[in-house]
């Protein structure tokens, strides 16, 4: 009686060894089932090198790193330089010559939309002028000729004398149109004169040489 349950204990434990076996040895050929690779976006690290078996050896597949081209930089206006400011006119001065009186018909100075800045400034001269001729009326003066009365046009009564504009506040100029005086052959008085043109840190922007011609048009540019 035990000699029979003995036997059937030992037959149930072959069973269960051998039913344990079959399922832990793995059959020839056999490959251990693997993760689905995660795929790298365009221009990122591949995050799981792929793995190639050959034979008996793992060979790990070098990763492919994406070379991320240089941005061009747009050159714009500027071309990779920055522009020149503009020179704003803060002062006008013309110098008179020394063995004759000065003589203006007309200075008018303009922007480059053509409006008159002159009218802007604070006109001054250096001594007494004759009749009491304003130094600020001939900045309006568009189209004298011939004989410019005295209460219009500068008449300084001193030989050497200056005239000036001053800006307060520091204008854009185009060009000035200068106009000379045209009776009995005196345009003379105003060949030989200078202009300068000061910018905003009082440095010379431009100076002009006058002639006797009866119109000069003087320009920045």
């Amino acid at each position: 009686m035990y000699t029979l349950a003995i036997a059937t204990i030992i037959i149930l434990l072959v069973i269960v060894v051998f039913y344990l076996g079959f399922q832990y040895v793995k059959p020839s050929g056999y490959q251990t089932p693997q993760m689905p690779r995660t795929q790298a976006l365009p221009g990122q690290i591949d995050p799981q090198p792929q793995l190639l078996q050959t034979g008996q050896q793992s060979i790990q597949q070098p990763v492919q790193q994406t070379t991320q081209q240089p941005i061009q930089q747009s050159t714009g206006i500027f071309s990779g330089t920055f522009l020149e400011p503009e020179r704003l006119v803060s002062r006008i001065h013309i110098e008179g010559r020394k063995d004759q009186p000065m003589n203006i018909a007309g200075f008018v100075v303009y922007n480059k939309n053509g409006d008159n800045v002159g009218v802007n400034g604070i006109a001054s001269t250096s001594g007494p002028t004759w009749y009491n001729s304003p130094v600020e009326k001939i900045l309006t003066q568009t189209n004298p000729s011939g004989y410019i009365d005295s209460s219009i046009m500068f008449h300084s009564q001193d030989p050497g004398a200056w005239w000036q504009l001053d800006f307060p506040i520091p204008v854009s100029v185009d060009h000035i149109d200068f106009f000379n005086r045209t009776d009995s052959g005196m345009g003379f008085r105003s060949s030989g004169m200078r202009v300068y043109v000061y910018d905003q840190n009082s440095q010379l922007i431009k100076s002009f040489l006058l002639n006797g011609d009866a119109k000069q048009v003087l320009r920045l540019d």
